[in-house]
C-alpha cells in the first residue's frame, strides 16, 4: 500500500501553502499553482484513505466469503491508475484497484485482434487437460466462461465479477465511521459498471464521496510478450508479468469479437518507464489541471500520460527531465500535446497502429487544439506567467488568485 501517493511524507499540508507567493516568472507561477491547487493535501489523504481502507478491504474479504472460486483463485490486490503512478491531482477521491484472478487452464493461447486488445483461447492441445468434476468450483465458474470454440468470454467473466461484488456488498455491514470522521456518519455503497471496471461509490449525507474502480484482471508471464505487432518491453522496465482487463472492443467485427475481447494493460511497466524522472510527474499533473480547468473532458488521463511515455523513449537529450526547469518542460509538453491534437492522433505506446483519440469528434479535438495553441502563444508574451494562471485555474480559482500578481 506504500505505492499510494497518500504516503504522508509525500503530501503537502494545507498550512504549508505560502500566504504571499512571489510570482515573477512562469516557473514560480507553475510551482505555486502546483502546491496550491494540484498537489494532494495531507488532511484530505488521512480522511479519504482511512475510509477507503476500512470499507474496501471489508468488501474484499466478503468477496472471498460469498464466492468459493474467488476465494481460491484470486491473488494479489494492486493499486492502479493515477494513485499507482503518483499522478493524482486535486483530491484523493478516486482509487483504482486491480485484483488478479487466476484461471484453471493449462495453457491460454493469446491472439491479437484490434490493437490494444487480445482474445484468449483455452488451448487443450498442449499437455494433459486438468480434470474437474461437474460439481467443482472450476466447472461451475471458469469453464462457464468458455464459448464453443474455447475462447474465454469477457462478457461472461464480467457478469461473474458483477455478481461477486453485488453479493459481497449485500453480505457485509459497512462500518459506520472512521477515526477522523464524525462518528455519527454512515456510508452508503453504490455499484455501477464502467468499461472494464466496477465502480464502488462510497458516500455519506455530509458531502463525502469516494469512487473506487475495481478491475478483476488476468495475468500472464512476460515470456508471452511481446504479442505479435507490439513493441518489446523497454530495458529496465520488466516486472515479470502483464495483464488483461475485461473491456469490450468497440471495434470488433462482430458480436463474437466484442464478447471475446480483453484490453491489454502494462501499467507496471509504464510506471517503471517514467520512474525517477524528476519533474516529469509535475508536468503531467499541470497538463491534467489544464484539461480539467478548461473542461477538456474527453482527453483521458491515459492519453496525456501516453505523450510522456513516447517522449521518454524518443528524447535522447541527456538529463532532460532533471536539467530543465518546470517552465521549460511545461512548454515543451504543451507543444507535444498541441501537435498531437492538431494531427488528431495520439499513438498507443505499445502498438502505434492504435490511435487513442481516433474516435473523438473532430470538432471537439480541434477545439482542444485551439485552447492549447492559444496558451502556447500567450506564454511568449511579457504576461505569459499571468496567462498560464488564467488557463490552469478555473474562473473562480483565478478570481481569487489574481491578487498575487
Amino acid at each position: 500500500m506504500a505505492l499510494v501517493e497518500c504516503v504522508i511524507d509525500r503530501m503537502i499540508s494545507s498550512s504549508s501553502v505560502p500566504a504571499s507567493p512571489l510570482l515573477r516568472n512562469l516557473d514560480a507561477v507553475l510551482a505555486d499553482i502546483y502546491v496550491r491547487h494540484i498537489a494532494l493535501k495531507k488532511e484530505d489523504c488521512h480522511n479519504y484513505y482511512e475510509v477507503f481502507t476500512q470499507i474496501f478491504y471489508k468488501i474484499h474479504k466478503a468477496m472471498k466469503e460469498v464466492d468459493p472460486y474467488f476465494d481460491k483463485y484470486s491473488s494479489e490486490v494492486k493499486f492502479a491508475g493515477s494513485h499507482f503512478d503518483r499522478l493524482r491531482i486535486n483530491k484523493p477521491d478516486e482509487y483504482d484497484m486491480v485484483i488478479v484472478v487466476d484461471v484453471p487452464f493449462n495453457f491460454i493461447q493469446i491472439e491479437p485482434k484490434h490493437p490494444g486488445y487480445v482474445q484468449l483461447r483455452n488451448d487443450t492441445s498442449r499437455g494433459i487437460p486438468r480434470q474437474y468434476t461437474s460439481d467443482s468450483i472450476e466447472a461451475k465458474t471458469a469453464y462457464k466462461w468458455l464459448d464453443s470454440k474455447n475462447y474465454i468470454l469477457r462478457s461472461e467473466y464480467a457478469k461473474w465479477i458483477q455478481s461477486v461484488i453485488t453479493r459481497a456488498i449485500n453480505h457485509v455491514a459497512i462500518p459506520a465511521t472512521s477515526q477522523n470522521v464524525d462518528r455519527k456518519n454512515t456510508y452508503n455503497v453504490g455499484v455501477t459498471e464502467s468499461g472494464p471496471a466496477i465502480t464502488l461509490t462510497i458516500e455519506n449525507d455530509r458531502g463525502f464521496k469516494l469512487d473506487v474502480d475495481l478491475v478483476l484482471a488476468l495475468r500472464f508471464s512476460e515470456s508471452q510478450w511481446p504479442v505479435e505487432g507490439y513493441r518489446s518491453i523497454p530495458a529496465g522496465c520488466g516486472v515479470g508479468h502483464w495483464m488483461v482487463a475485461p473491456k469490450r472492443n468497440r471495434h470488433g467485427n462482430d458480436i463474437h469479437d466484442e464478447n471475446r475481447s480483453w484490453r491489454i494493460s502494462l501499467q507496471e511497466q509504464e510506471r517503471k518507464l517514467i520512474y525517477d524522472r524528476q519533474n516529469l510527474r509535475l508536468t503531467v499533473k499541470l497538463l491534467k489541471k489544464l484539461r480539467d480547468s478548461k473542461n477538456m473532458s474527453h482527453l483521458a488521463s491515459y492519453y496525456i500520460k501516453t505523450l510522456f511515455l513516447w517522449e521518454v523513449t524518443e528524447n535522447k537529450e541527456s538529463g532532460f527531465w532533471i536539467r530543465n526547469n518546470l517552465a521549460t518542460l511545461f512548454k515543451h509538453m504543451l507543444q507535444k500535446l498541441y501537435t498531437a491534437l492538431h494531427a488528431h492522433r495520439i499513438n498507443y505506446f505499445w502498438n502505434s497502429k492504435y490511435n487513442l483519440i481516433g474516435d473523438l469528434n473532430s470538432n471537439v479535438v480541434e477545439s482542444y487544439a485551439n485552447i492549447v495553441g492559444n496558451l502556447l502563444q500567450s506564454l511568449n508574451t511579457s504576461q505569459g506567467h499571468v496567462s498560464a494562471a488564467k488557463y490552469l485555474l478555473t474562473d473562480a480559482e483565478f478570481a481569487s488568485y489574481r491578487r498575487f500578481f
